[in-house]
């Protein structure tokens, strides 16, 4: 499991426990939403978050994966042969590749904007409608990795509405990796040590910059030890 996807489960856990958030938020109670949702917490107010946890200063920084799929589900979406035949080649382990590796594989137009936007609206929103989140969280933890000291929040119609806007008319190979937009792409998980699912899509999002900017800041009061109420 790598850093980010480490540290994103740490805040999940600490947001349904640190009271300044439950206050920041107006609510009594957050709690943990079942693994594999598209939710990771509710409040009690109904309120679905999906938790993401950036390190705006890692050199790191790779980007946040917002969905994982076989091939074989993932192209249930997609009618572009050519863009389904470069999400194959997406799904196989690489070694050390040349720049624009897929893009001689894959010259022509492959995909379009609708299934674009397709994809992005099941990777943020997936297949449950009772799971999905209303509201992204962009958190930081403090460096003992104990506590949350920034919880910032956009709702998901804004996210989505910024990265429909975004998207390439057509999705855009790159050596290893199709990007659909300049902050949205797709690839292979890897991790094959330790994962058995190594060879699925995953979608990631680039939660800077632009996307960044969609995040309103929430504040939080000094006093953060105590739990939300149980």
């Amino acid at each position: 499991m790598s850093i980010i996807a480490r540290t994103g489960n740490v805040a999940e856990k600490i947001l349904c426990k640190q009271a300044n958030i439950c206050r920041a938020f107006h609510v009594e109670t957050i709690v943990k939403a079942d693994h594999g949702m598209k939710t990771d917490a509710i409040a009690d107010d109904g309120r679905r978050f999906q938790v993401k946890n950036v390190d705006r200063n890692s050199k790191l920084y790779r980007g946040h994966s917002v969905d994982r799929r076989s091939w074989t589900e993932f192209v249930k979406i997609v009618k572009s042969l050519q863009l389904r035949a470069a999400l194959f080649e997406v799904t196989k382990k690489h070694g050390k590749v040349k720049r624009g590796y897929l893009r001689e594989l894959y010259p022509g137009t492959m995909g379009c904007l609708e299934e674009s936007r397709e994809i992005v609206k099941r990777a943020l929103l997936g297949d449950d409608d009772a799971f999905k989140p209303t509201h992204f969280l962009s958190t930081k933890l403090n460096n003992e990795k104990t506590e949350i000291v920034s919880i910032r929040i956009c709702p998901t119609d804004t996210l989505l509405e910024h990265l429909y806007s975004t998207l390439y008319a057509n999705p855009i190979p790159k050596d290893t990796c199709i990007w659909l937009s300049p902050s949205v792409c797709l690839q292979r998980k890897g991790g094959d040590k330790n994962d058995s699912r190594a060879n699925d899509i995953q979608t990631k999002i680039m939660f800077n910059g632009a996307v960044d900017e969609l995040f309103t800041e929430l504040p939080l009061s000094v006093e953060s030890t105590a739990e939300c109420s149980v």
